[in-house]
Formats: C-alpha cells, sequence, structure tokens
C-alpha cells in the first residue's frame, strides 16, 4: 500500500509546528461551562449548608459531630438587662488619651473577657471599648448600637455574631447582617468588618457559607472586610474553651487580641495614613519597624507600639 502525499499547505502548517516541552499543557480560555461549573458546586454548598442549619434548629441528629475544646474560660458574671433587646448588655468606654484612635468593638458573648478586663489589650496608639451584647443575632446588635450613647465619634470595628443558628439559611443570615454595618455607615464615618470567630460545634464547610455571605454583603457596602477565619485553627482545640463556642482565655483570646489590634491598626492606616510603628519589648525598643500591629515582630510582651519619634 502506497502513502499519499499530503497536500502542500498541510505540509507547510506541519513544518512550522513544534512541539511542546514535556510536562506543559496548552493554556485554553475557560469556557463558560467551567464557570456553570463553579456556580453549581456553589449552590450545591449552599443548599448543604441551609439545610444543616435547618437540622440544627429542628433538633435533629446533624452529621458533623462537634468538638469540644481544652482550653479555660473564666466564670461568667452576669451583667444588666439592656431594656432595648431584653438581653444581657455592658458597654465600656475607655479613656482616650490625646491623638489616639478610639475603637469601638461591638458583638456578642466573645467580647465578654475583654469586657469584663480579663483579658485586656494593650493600649497606646490605640484606645479600644467593647459593646457587648451575648447570645444577640444581628437585628438586636443593630439596636443597641443605634441607641448606644458614646462620648465621641469612634472608629468602628464589627465584629459578626457567630449566632449561626439565629438565621434560617446562609442568605437570611446575609440579609440581616445587612442592616448592622448600613446603620454603623449613617452613624459613624469610619467602619469596619472583621470576621467572626469560628466554632467547634458547626461543621466547616457551613461556616465557610457564612463567611462568604458576609464578605460579600461587607463589599457589597463598599466596607473593607478581614478574614480572620485561618488565625483560628480547628485542630487546635486549646483556643476554645470546653463548650467548642467561646475562645478560651488562656490560648483562643490572646490570639484575638493580636486580631483585633492588628486589624484596627490597618484600617486606621487605610483611613488616615496612620504612621508606622516602632515597637516597644519589655520597656525596650527592639527597632523593630511594623504597620500592621504588636505582633508583627514576633514579640512575646504583645504590647503596643508607639509611633517613631515617640520611643
Amino acid at each position: 500500500m502506497t502513502l499519499e502525499t499530503p497536500p502542500s499547505d498541510v505540509t507547510d502548517r506541519l513544518a512550522h509546528f513544534k512541539p511542546r516541552r514535556p510536562g506543559l499543557t496548552p493554556s485554553m480560555p475557560r469556557g463558560k461551562s467551567h464557570h456553570r461549573a463553579l456556580a453549581a458546586s456553589r449552590r450545591e454548598a449552599e443548599k448543604k449548608a441551609d439545610r444543616q442549619m435547618l437540622e440544627y434548629r429542628r433538633g435533629l441528629p446533624p452529621d458533623f459531630v462537634g468538638w469540644e475544646g481544652t482550653g479555660k474560660r473564666h466564670r461568667v458574671r452576669k451583667w444588666p438587662i439592656s431594656p432595648h433587646t431584653n438581653r444581657q448588655h455592658k458597654l465600656v468606654i475607655p479613656a482616650v488619651a490625646p491623638g489616639n484612635k478610639f475603637v469601638l468593638v461591638v458583638g456578642d458573648s466573645h467580647l465578654r473577657t475583654f469586657a469584663d478586663d480579663f483579658v485586656a489589650i494593650p493600649s497606646g496608639i490605640l484606645s479600644f471599648g467593647f459593646m457587648s451584647t451575648p447570645s444577640a443575632c444581628a437585628a438586636q446588635l443593630r439596636t443597641e448600637l443605634v441607641q448606644a450613647q458614646l462620648p465621641c465619634v469612634p472608629d468602628l470595628v464589627l465584629a459578626p455574631s457567630n449566632s449561626l443558628t439565629a438565621s434560617r439559611t446562609s442568605c437570611e443570615a446575609g440579609q440581616a447582617f445587612h442592616a448592622l454595618p448600613r446603620s454603623a455607615c449613617e452613624l459613624f464615618p469610619d467602619v469596619f468588618v472583621l470576621d467572626f470567630v469560628p466554632r467547634l460545634t458547626v461543621a466547616p464547610d457551613v461556616q465557610e457559607v457564612f463567611h462568604h455571605e458576609f464578605h460579600r454583603v461587607a463589599a457589597g457596602i463598599g466596607l473593607k472586610y478581614y478574614s480572620s477565619s485561618d488565625q483560628f485553627p480547628l485542630n487546635d482545640r486549646s483556643l476554645w474553651s470546653r463548650d467548642g463556642i467561646h475562645l478560651s482565655d488562656d490560648h483562643g483570646m490572646l490570639l484575638l487580641n493580636d486580631v483585633l489590634w492588628n486589624a484596627a491598626f490597618g484600617a486606621c492606616a487605610d483611613v488616615s495614613g496612620y504612621p508606622a510603628a516602632a515597637c516597644c519589648c519589655a520597656g525596650s525598643s527592639c527597632g523593630t519597624i511594623s504597620s500592621s500591629g504588636p505582633a508583627a515582630c514576633g514579640c512575646a510582651s504583645r504590647r503596643p507600639c508607639a509611633s517613631p519619634g515617640e520611643t
């Protein structure tokens, strides 16, 4: 059998063909089917999360079995009942030094340790106040925020409530949360959102859906969203107390201390161009220049940083 000679145009194309090196794949643009598959995967994850949340609310045995933390937490003190939400509520306003930034942290029971001064955020170039309403949903946090009597206008940190069972679905939780930062923007000039603290009693994929939903809501309003969920690895059970919901005083709250400080410092720097900071370790300067807060230089003291020229 004789082989026919290929046409001249085919021969020319073969002559210019250069074989690819091993291991390389052609760079193809993503098609519509790829984006449809990603969208379908996200929808399926949201449906699964919503089904699990409904099971939690109905008291059905969930697919995910949570863990207990191994850390220690202080005995909870009883606070006065708020007339606005009928929940325990406490507002702590610090004495703001001249030239300092006043940062108000709004949240639920995760702020109890700060509000009762079991773990203190170091004072320095930032002065922190706390508004804590345990077991409050986003609507109740908004009510307390609107009714709060503040001595001065703060730079506001919003920590979304991690009471994940307050809403039936992640979409409903996003709609409820939307009113909280929206009202804060109407009251205060500088607002940013800090991610909620994860818990050991809810499946990680369910919490991931809520993280994305809160991030989407904050981006829609035009607010910066600081994600901190990766700072609390779920396999380190010492970060949580026995209930698996609240952070431990001896480990978890110290980490949240750094997360709050660094996020607030970064937000103030973005808004007003706050200068970089020189870390002070045990009363003496280590010479490290940091613009991200007291934990950036790795100092064990976790002390605040003073502005250059103040050390």
